[in-house]
């Protein structure tokens, strides 16, 4: 097939466009694609992570559209091979019409925090051990879309033309915001979601749990297991951390310790058991590790030996 056709019956796809003929079309060479490896594969290695990523957002469009919008063919064809079906047709045009995607990457190490400004002046700000990626520009007439791993407090500016702003979280669950300030945690697996300001909707795709779930300000929305809670909330409790403070409000030292080494790369084993059931409440400062030790041992008359990046509490 012409180069320049793949790419034009690509786009008429997306937006739903496209006359039963040209699917038609656009099937036959998918159905080709999928069986051929050798379209992706014989592309440079950096070529193909540039391709994978910046295509991510197409392949994601083209698999999720309504099922009663697939032709039978597309009905007939397994998941994966859609999915592999996909990324070889977008992969290739993507490649042809050389019309490449630029993502940027930004990342906190561990004990770190960083100041992230969007592309439309909105901010992130990253909790240690954590990252963000998104566009380098984005344009007036698409979504402004981010993925975030580990945490992130986000202050997302309102557009004129009220154009989305959309947090990918997990390869199920992301939020969708207009303007407005909220914390996001993804960590052992458990996502929480806390709103500052504003209002935002979570959108799942998880059996058990809701299609959406909309929060106000000071509600605070937790997913893990398929178990979604919905609560109100102090906000300073779940944000305080881009101030380097921590809150307790009857917090097990075992949840401390979660954050010492989710956040700063320590490995604490506990060699009294029953000190994880122990319970903090108050604030302490919480940029340094040593002040946060310093503070436990004092407040919970503990010892707490430190060796490299080892924490023992006794």
């Amino acid at each position: 097939m012409e180069q320049k056709r793949i790419a034009y019956l690509i786009k008429k796809w997306n937006s739903d466009e496209i006359s039963p003929e040209e699917r038609k079309e656009l099937e036959d060479f998918w159905d080709w694609a999928s069986k051929d490896d050798t379209l992706f594969n014989s592309l440079p290695e950096m070529d193909k992570e540039r391709i994978r990523i910046s295509m991510q957002k197409r392949i994601f469009s083209s698999i999720e559209k309504q099922p009663g919008k697939r032709s039978p063919f597309l009905q007939q064809i397994s998941w994966p091979m859609r999915i592999a079906a996909t990324l070889l047709v977008g992969a290739l045009a993507f490649w042809i019409v050389y019309n490449p995607v630029q993502f940027k990457e930004i990342r906190a190490e561990y004990s770190q925090q960083r100041n992230v400004e969007l592309p439309d002046g909105s901010t992130v700000i990253l909790n240690g051990n954590s990252s963000v990626r998104y566009q380098e520009s984005w344009s007036a007439d698409e979504n402004r879309e981010i993925w975030i791993n580990g945490e992130g407090f986000f202050d997302v500016k309102h557009t004129q033309n009220h154009q989305k702003f959309i947090v990918h979280v997990t390869n199920t669950v992301n939020v969708q915001v207009l303007g407005t300030r909220f914390n996001v945690k993804i960590r052992r697996g458990k996502t929480e979601v806390m709103l500052e300001q504003g209002k935002v909707q979570m959108n799942m795709k998880q059996a058990g749990v809701p299609d959406t779930v909309t929060l106000q300000p000071n509600q605070l929305v937790t997913l893990e297991k398929q178990v979604l809670t919905k609560k109100e909330v102090n906000p300073t409790r779940y944000s305080s951390w881009k101030m380097k403070k921590m809150y307790f409000d009857q917090t097990p030292l075992s949840e401390v310790a979660k954050f010492l080494e989710d956040t700063h790369g320590y490995k604490v084993e506990f060699k009294n058991k029953a000190l994880q059931n122990r319970k903090l409440s108050g604030e302490l400062q919480s940029g340094k590790v040593e002040d946060i030790l310093i503070a436990l041992r004092e407040s919970l008359q503990i010892q707490i030996t430190k060796d490299g990046n080892k924490l023992l509490f006794n």
